[in-house]
């Protein structure tokens, strides 16, 4: 299938970064189980500082594309995810008129429900009500730790207003069609479900990595990789430019010893 690059804008867009008019200094982020929300800022100042499409073939709640709309310079922005384009889609939808509701576990249990149908509204609640923002599937979010509501309710209001300034594409496809007609002034953000990690909301089978590696590999374009420290990318790409011991949920490790240590790993082709 052929994906036009430019399908969906709604005219000629603007190279600049997405100055916000917001005058909150509160960064727009959204659970998600390795969702980079932490290494937003490192991640984008690695990143090329302009050029036409900017993709994520596979974002997750587009915690790194927050940052990134803020920062780069890029002609088109594409966001695509088989597991999150409807989050996407409802916050263009529903994200400026949304009122939050309190957090319970009562509200998680009616919006479980509800999600069944393709609720928008229960979609753009699985962040503040599901553990890890995994989705109604991973159990209830407790309220210790959860977002408040006003803010969560804010962070939704500024998230649509970048995806309109920007008028990103949001698609729901196999990541290889996102990436397909990408050439060397365009460039990808790869944040794939890593190899053999056990991560809430993905299931081992989701990526083939080999051959995600070999499209790497022959690319036209500029990408950037997120991994763990793994033989398969280190036989591809050469040692990570840049490494950190990270501590994640699926993860507990200590220097003194612990549980199976992770280094997330950053590899890029430019």
């Amino acid at each position: 299938m052929n994906i036009q690059i430019h399908a969906g804008h709604a005219g000629t867009l603007s190279a600049s970064p997405v100055w916000a008019s917001s005058t909150t200094s509160t960064p727009t982020t959204f659970a998600y189980p390795g969702g980079k929300a932490r290494l937003a800022k490192t991640l984008v100042s690695f990143m090329p500082r302009s050029g036409g499409t900017y993709a994520e073939p596979f974002a997750g709640r587009a915690n790194v594309f927050w940052k990134a709309a803020m920062t780069l310079q890029f002609s088109n922005w594409w966001l695509n995810d088989l597991r999150t384009g409807a989050f996407l889609d409802a916050i263009i939808s529903h994200g400026s008129t949304l009122e939050v509701p309190e957090h319970t576990r009562q509200e998680f249990e009616r919006q479980k429900i509800a999600r069944l149908s393709g609720d928008p509204t229960a979609i753009l609640l699985e962040p503040y009500l599901s553990y890890s923002g995994a989705g109604y599937a991973a159990s209830y979010r407790p309220t210790k730790g959860a977002p408040l509501r006003h803010r969560y309710q804010n962070t939704l209001r500024r998230a649509r207003q970048i995806l309109i300034q920007t008028q990103a594409m949001i698609t729901s496809l196999d990541w290889k069609q996102a990436v397909a007609d990408l050439n060397a002034d365009d460039f990808a953000y790869f944040d794939p479900p890593y190899l053999a990690a056990k991560v809430h909301g993905y299931a081992p089978d989701d990526i083939d990595h080999i051959e995600m590696v070999e499209i790497l590999k022959n690319a036209r374009f500029r990408w950037l990789l997120s991994e763990y420290y793994q033989p398969i990318y280190v036989e591809a790409f050469g040692l990570p430019f840049w490494t950190k011991d990270m501590q994640l949920c699926s993860t507990n490790f200590r220097h003194d010893g612990g549980k199976e240590k992770r280094i997330e790993c950053l590899w890029r082709n430019y």
